[in-house]
């Protein structure tokens, strides 16, 4: 038995005791994948307190501080329009636009380190990274593509998928954390795990996006997309 008909009959088992209305379900359904990868964390985090020193955390600290003021510019914040249209094609433009500007906020943010690096390690938190600076822009590029196809699976009302990809997030994070913990990897065990646990779920998402919307991918043009962007 796969891990995903696991999930499946786990999800179809839970259903039975959920409220009827159709929004409550949702909202519940969304939680659930929420609060059990966040209880994950804390159940064993008696275990990575012991494998990762208070300057380890101290890093993860800064790191997930600078990266969560910069996803605000990652996509423009185009990717809260995506549920918004009635019609597919212009949302796909919209996803289109956000994928767009996430790689090119990240290569501006990758040739920023490039050319101000001595500047940038000047700033204490910044600074404080060190050789692990370079973690930043592959998670923002990461975080950012995440970002944008979480909120075409809300358009599409994909719930326990959203739900299902939260737990695998949370999964993958700590298990890459314990592994490299106990390999005594110090900060760049905590810092991977991060990166991993903030976009595991790309290729779930890509999937089911690909799946839904392959025959209207070619319709996508910059005319098309700049008409989307203005609207």
């Amino acid at each position: 038995m796969t891990m995903e008909t696991s999930w499946r009959r786990f999800s179809r088992g839970i259903r039975r005791y959920l409220p009827k209305d159709r929004f409550v379900r949702s909202a519940m359904i969304l939680a659930g994948g929420t609060t059990l990868a966040q209880g994950l964390a804390v159940l064993l985090s008696p275990i990575l307190t012991r494998l990762y020193t208070p300057n380890d955390f101290g890093l993860l600290a800064i790191y997930s501080s600078i990266l969560a003021m910069a996803m605000n510019i990652a996509s423009f914040r185009y990717e809260f329009a995506i549920p918004i249209p009635e019609d597919n094609q212009t949302a796909i433009d919209l996803l289109a636009l956000c994928m767009a500007l996430v790689f090119f906020t990240s290569v501006l943010g990758t040739l920023g380190f490039v050319f101000f690096y001595d500047e940038l390690s000047n700033i204490r938190q910044i600074g404080s990274l060190k050789q692990y600076i370079w973690f930043l822009p592959i998670g923002f590029l990461l975080a950012g593509a995440f970002q944008v196809l979480n909120y075409w699976a809300v358009r599409e009302r994909l719930y326990p998928t959203i739900a299902r990809t939260s737990l695998s997030l949370g999964i993958a994070g700590i298990v890459t954390q314990l592994g490299l913990g106990f390999l005594k990897t110090g900060s760049f065990g905590l810092l991977l795990g991060q990166v991993i646990g903030q976009s595991a779920g790309i290729g779930t998402l890509a999937k089911q996006f690909w799946k839904k919307n392959k025959d209207n991918i070619h319709s996508i043009s910059i005319a098309r997309i700049r008409l989307a962007a203005s609207r």
